[in-house]
């Protein structure tokens, strides 16, 4: 995905987080972007992240439905669960709001894999772009309540799936590390 300099705006948020791809493959060989699954068997360490990286990719992929063959990966960030799907024979395209990420993501996944640049609120399909899952993989928190699931429906083929797995706000007291996320109750209403 060449850019022409005219073109070249880049949102500082996105150099940022191929930077930090950038240094998680050089100092651990991982190739995503997403938290990982930690569990207590595994601690809580830099070093383990490529093994937590894995066992996200293999849980979000073992918990696929068995009629499920087409996939839009909302989102797709860096392409790991992209190509983990693509290697075990699905088929498989991608969201991306970031030129940057989009570049990584096609040259891990290959060529096959279609990426659709854009938010994914604005991204215009084919008629013919129907999958049997839309996924969420730590994308559902960046996208507008107010459209993301009528749009994810809209892009199903009928009986199709979707799959979010990302983190909510929920109303108990404290505070959490993590930041990010729609409200929980918004949600379920």
């Amino acid at each position: 995905m060449a850019r022409s300099a005219k073109s070249a705006k880049v949102d500082s948020r996105e150099v940022g987080l191929v930077a930090c791809l950038n240094l998680l493959n050089f100092f651990l060989g991982t190739k995503d972007l997403h938290y990982g699954l930690w569990s207590d068997d595994l601690p809580l360490t830099v070093q383990n992240m490529p093994q937590a990286q894995q066992r996200y990719s293999d849980f979000l992929i073992g918990h696929l439905p068995d009629d499920v063959h087409s996939i839009l990966d909302v989102g797709c960030g860096a392409g790991g669960v992209a190509t983990e799907l693509l290697s075990r024979g699905y088929q498989v395209q991608g969201v991306s709001p970031s030129p940057l990420l989009s570049e990584a993501a096609q040259q891990q996944a290959g060529t096959d894999f279609k990426i659709h640049q854009g938010r994914f609120e604005d991204v215009e399909f084919a008629i013919d772009d129907r999958f049997d899952l839309v996924m969420f993989s730590e994308s559902f928190q960046y996208i507008s309540l107010d459209c993301v699931l009528e749009k994810a429906k809209s892009l199903l083929r009928p009986a199709g799936y979707i799959l979010i797995c990302d983190f909510f706000k929920r109303n108990t007291p404290g505070n959490s590390i993590v930041g990010g996320g729609h409200k929980y109750d918004d949600f379920i209403a």
